[in-house]
């Protein structure tokens, strides 16, 4: 249904942004992460949409935290240089350099890694965000804390997220995304799984794709609690007609 409007949506606006977001979202719930990459590269080259803001909504989304091939990290790494990739605002931009820091650690390239979390954790100390946006905040400084190999800390950052959650009813399948992947990182698979399947509760067993795309749960793809959730996901899968990843 939703492919159905994108179409019509595509149709009426070929250059908008706004398609560009919502099919990532389309894809993304699809579980093919390779369909992602091939989409992305394709809107690079489509007349009418501005390479740097294609860049912005697969980046600074979930795009990152998916790729796994070396030659596309390296790719996006580049892209997340350019600051215009990131110029919605001052909170945008150290996203940007975290996620920049997250791909060149992946890469193997430390020092690099751990000079620009530095960089992006002091400027992250210097801004001013209304509430909401200080939930993103308080995520992205635990990202940083384990960017920069301090796990205790990260750990007990995210003990005091989860002692007063966030009521936005959407924020499991935005923000959240962004906890999940910090507490598997951090070690606390059992805080991301229940918040993975909070969001499968509340919207959709589809949400389990971003355990099923995330790279943080390479190592957990044997884990009971895993296997249970992909099995759910797995059946709503069949129960619609879809082929299972």
């Amino acid at each position: 249904e939703a492919r159905r409007w994108l179409s019509r949506a595509w149709a009426l606006a070929p250059t908008s942004m706004y398609n560009a977001n919502a099919e990532l979202v389309v894809l993304d719930i699809e579980g093919d992460s390779e369909a992602i990459w091939r989409r992305y590269a394709e809107l690079r080259q489509t007349p009418g949409l501005v390479p740097h803001l294609v860049d912005r909504e697969y980046l600074q989304n979930y795009f990152v935290d998916t790729l796994r091939a070396p030659d596309r990290m390296r790719l996006v790494a580049e892209r997340l240089v350019d600051p215009r990739a990131s110029d919605e605002g001052a909170l945008n931009r150290v996203i940007g350099k975290a996620q920049r820091a997250t791909l060149l650690q992946r890469l193997g390239q430390r020092d690099e890694a751990r000079a620009l979390a530095e960089q992006a954790k002091a400027e992250l100390a210097t801004l001013t965000m209304t509430p909401r946006a200080g939930q993103d905040a308080a995520i992205l400084a635990v990202q940083l804390e384990l960017l920069l190999g301090n796990d205790a800390a990260a750990r007990t950052a995210l003990a005091e997220l989860m002692k007063s959650p966030p009521t936005d009813f959407l924020w499991p399948v935005e923000g959240g995304r962004v906890e999940v992947y910090a507490d598997a990182r951090a070690g606390l698979p059992e805080a991301a799984f229940a918040l993975v399947e909070r969001a499968m509760d509340r919207f959709s067993p589809a949400q389990f794709s971003m355990a099923l795309n995330g790279v943080e749960f390479d190592g957990l793809r044997e884990h009971p609690r895993y296997k249970a959730l992909h099995a759910r996901y797995q059946a709503w899968r069949s129960a619609q007609g879809a082929e299972k990843p």
